[in-house]
C-alpha cells in the first residue's frame, strides 16, 4: 500500500508547473501522466525544507503574490529563505535575499551569517562588500 504524502510531510503546496518551469533552475519539469522523466503532477513530492521556509520562498513564483510581509521575518529567517532560493533556484527569491543580505552586512547586523552564506555560494560582490 503507497502512503500518502500529506500525511507525512502535512503540506501540499498545490504549484503551478509552468510557474516552476519558468522561475526555477533546477526542479525537473512536470509531466502530467509520468511518461516522462520530472515530476509527476499528480504525487506530492516531499522536500525537507519546512513549511515556514517553503511558503515565502514559493510565494515569489507567484508576482502577485510575493511575500511582502517578508520584510518582518528575522535575519536567521531570511538565511534560511535564502539557503532554499539557492537550493532550488528561485530567481526572484534569489534577489531579493541578495539585496536583504546586503543590507544586513551594511548595518553589521549578522556579518557572520551573511559571509558564510555569500561564500558558501560564491556571492563576490557581497564579499566585496563586506571587505569594503
Amino acid at each position: 500500500m503507497e502512503t500518502d504524502q500529506s500525511e507525512i510531510y502535512g503540506v501540499q503546496l498545490g504549484l503551478h508547473s509552468k510557474n516552476l518551469e519558468v522561475d526555477s533552475g533546477v526542479l525537473p519539469p512536470v509531466v502530467i501522466d509520468g511518461s516522462g522523466a520530472g515530476l509527476i503532477a499528480t504525487k506530492p513530492v516531499p522536500l525537507t525544507e519546512p513549511c515556514d521556509v517553503l511558503e515565502p520562498l514559493f510565494a515569489f513564483l507567484y508576482p502577485k503574490k510575493w511575500p511582502h510581509y517578508i520584510d518582518r521575518y528575522f535575519p536567521e529567517e531570511y538565511l534560511n529563505i535564502g539557503e532554499a532560493a539557492e537550493k532550488y533556484d528561485i530567481h526572484y527569491a534569489r534577489t531579493y535575499c541578495h539585496v536583504h543580505f546586503k543590507e544586513l552586512l551594511r548595518r553589521g547586523s549578522y556579518f557572520k551569517d551573511a559571509i558564510g552564506f555569500a561564500a558558501k555560494h560564491n556571492k563576490l560582490d557581497l564579499l566585496n562588500y563586506a571587505g569594503s
